[in-house]
């Protein structure tokens, strides 16, 4: 079946360079993106049949073989050659969407940073005070402990990742509630202390996901 395939797509090649000549000339073959495409998927093809000890990197090249059919479907070429065409403009909407979430990370560091941490006794008022041991609800006597949760802004990397979290949706109003407890540094939060940081996400969301 391979070989069938590879003789099909070789006498392709043949009589299209034939009929359009290779590289010289206005429409020769390799001046086609599409017709590089399918030169390419060619050439592994027979590297693939012709060579046994090729890599198996090399081989599973083979899956590429349905885009030549992308060549032969006018609706797939638009789509694709429009794909293509936009890239630009993705990465500039890229950029910008980045430096966006810089920025609100700079802000995040200055707002938050240090500050999202919490004694698992919520009695207590702050690290100082954040030692030996408690009873839980559950009537279990436990070690006090200081905690960092995973999504902070002690950093700009950090920050920029909890923000991508804002953004996806994901688990943002825990988020945002850890930074309306927040009370400073090293102290306990205490439920909406700071609740006007809730228009810090607000902000966030319309400038950065719409």
């Amino acid at each position: 079946m391979e070989c069938i395939f590879l003789v099909t797509f070789a006498i392709e090649f043949i009589l299209k360079v034939i009929a359009d000549g290779f590289i010289q000339g206005k429409g020769a073959y390799l001046r086609d993106p599409w017709n590089v495409l399918d030169f390419v998927i060619l050439i592994f093809m027979a590297l693939s049949l012709g060579i046994s000890a090729l890599p198996s990197s090399f081989k599973m090249l083979r899956v590429l073989r349905p885009l030549r059919f992308v060549n032969k479907i006018n609706s797939l070429k638009v789509i694709i050659s429009a794909l293509v065409a936009s890239v630009a403009e993705i990465v500039y909407v890229f950029i910008l969407t980045m430096v966006g979430f810089f920025i609100f990370a700079l802000i995040g560091l200055e707002f938050y940073r240090g500050k999202f941490n919490y004694c698992t006794d919520g009695s207590v008022s702050g690290l100082s005070t954040c030692v030996a041991t408690y009873v839980t609800g559950e009537n279990v006597l436990s070690p006090r402990s200081w905690v960092n949760p995973r999504k902070t802004y002690d950093s700009v990397p950090k920050g920029m990742l909890t923000l991508s979290e804002v953004a996806s949706g994901s688990d943002w109003a825990t988020i945002m509630y850890y930074s309306m407890d927040i009370t400073g540094r090293n102290l306990q939060p205490e439920k909406d202390h700071s609740w006007y940081f809730a228009f810090y996400y607000i902000i966030f969301i319309l400038v950065c996901t719409y």
